[in-house]
């Protein structure tokens, strides 16, 4: 796709703000973010959003700002911020977490002269009740989801999927297809997102500016719901950003029980950066390197619905691999991750399960490496598992007991490096050093 340097949505910030560009720039240049820098935490941020538009959709010319001004602001017709809304999913449950975010809600809002604040909670604060809060932070109000003053990381779907119900007419008033929908607005974030991403990357303008601009109108919204999504067929374009949104969740999950550090939060981000680059060829031959011992048919990503990664093998395993590895890992032919010790290299898999089931496993690996001619078999020599070791998959017995040295398969599996299979233990100690 050829991208035009243009406003993509006609908006221009001097007619928001009237100041010059530069000056503007300067003067909220703390205010802004920008989607890059918030992955951990954008998936919820973004479920969070469709419930407050789901819940304004009678200002259908309103639009929805992702990671600009704060985490989402909406923006009426005339370019005014009609509210500026801070989401945080976090685990810890004490004030003193929040504090400073609520610092810089009530101070944003000062900047722009916006009164709707409103701070999204994923976790109840347990040490300072709301009404000292909002008394506190004034105009600063904690948003209520059925009077509830936060909503669970886990709770937010059945809450959007509620709202959905109650906007559709007899026949498609059910949870099965309010699912449906909220698949289909969830996809509409992941791609206005990935949207910014991709202008950044091929440096159309500044992060300050493509988050700022780019915008969903609330228009977008309506017409999926008014739409019955039962008569569309579903594309390849739907799975590429379920994928997505999957393995987003998944590492925004692991982020929240786990709480990287900055520095590792950085690195795991980069990965993030790299893997909603990926398009749909890409993308496939990724998650065939990441499963190598799942028995699945991929052709095609409408084979998603029944060969998807787990979310234990990707949260588990898979992000937890590139947690505890320090360093980071090179990224070959857009679909393979790889570290490098002196001759050695290594790759992380998904690859869980318990020690009595390692035969099992290398026998799945090289079925479906003959099948599919697996990039890391090529490129590898030592695949990083949950807790299974094997020193040498290609000399094992499998092989001698399975197959002959005539066989054009035997001859296949002698072309592939030496493949060892090591858990993330031994792979730290010989990675982090």
């Amino acid at each position: 796709m050829k991208w035009k340097s243009r406003k993509p949505n006609g908006f221009n910030k001097s007619n928001i703000l009237t100041e010059s560009h530069d000056d503007w720039l300067r003067k909220y240049i703390k205010l802004l973010n920008t989607a890059i820098s918030s992955w951990s935490g954008f998936v919820y941020q973004g479920k969070v959003a469709i419930y407050h538009v789901l819940l304004e959709l009678d200002k259908s010319n309103y639009t929805l700002q992702l990671d600009s001004l704060d985490d989402f602001a909406i923006i009426d017709a005339n370019n005014h911020i009609v509210s500026l809304h801070q989401v945080k999913a976090k685990k810890d449950t004490h004030f003193s977490s929040y504090k400073e975010d609520f610092e810089k809600l009530q101070s944003g809002g000062n900047t722009i002269s916006c009164n709707n604040l409103f701070f999204h909670l994923a976790k109840a604060i347990s040490d300072k009740n709301i009404e000292d809060i909002e008394a506190d932070f004034n105009p600063i109000e904690v948003y209520k989801y059925d009077s509830i003053p936060y909503c669970e990381v886990n709770l937010i779907d059945t809450k959007i999927e509620e709202l959905i119900i109650s906007t559709q007419p007899r026949g498609r008033d059910n949870r099965d297809y309010a699912s449906l929908v909220r698949k289909y607005l969830d996809n509409l974030i992941t791609e206005k997102l990935f949207e910014i991403h991709r202008i950044i990357h091929l440096n159309l303008l500044s992060d300050e500016d493509a988050a700022f601009i780019q915008r969903i109108p609330f228009q977008d919204f309506l017409d999926i719901l008014n739409e019955d999504l039962n008569l569309r067929t579903i594309s390849n374009e739907y799975y590429l950003y379920q994928i997505k949104n999957d393995i987003c969740r998944y590492y925004q999950e692991y982020c929240i029980e786990n709480e990287p550090m900055n520095d590792e939060l950085t690195r795991m981000n980069d990965f993030m950066l790299f893997f909603e680059s990926l398009q749909k060829k890409d993308l496939i031959k990724f998650i065939k390197n990441i499963m190598p011992h799942r028995t699945f048919k991929f052709e095609s990503l409408s084979d998603y619905k029944d060969n998807s990664p787990q979310q234990t093998e990707i949260k588990d395993v898979f992000i937890y691999i590139l947690h505890q590895i320090e360093k980071k890992p090179l990224y070959l032919n857009r679909c393979l991750l790889q570290w490098k010790n002196d001759s050695k290299s290594f790759s992380p898999t998904c690859i869980i399960g318990n020690p009595r089931n390692t035969e099992k496993i290398c026998d799945q690996i090289i079925n479906n490496a003959l099948s599919t001619d697996l990039d890391l078999l090529f490129e590898n020599q030592n695949l990083i598992t949950d807790s299974i070791t094997v020193e040498s998959m290609t000399a094992s017995h499998i092989v001698r007991n399975n197959y002959q040295d005539d066989d054009k398969e035997y001859k296949h599996i002698m072309k592939w490096n030496e493949i060892s299979l090591v858990c993330i233990d031994d792979a730290k100690g010989e990675l982090n050093d």
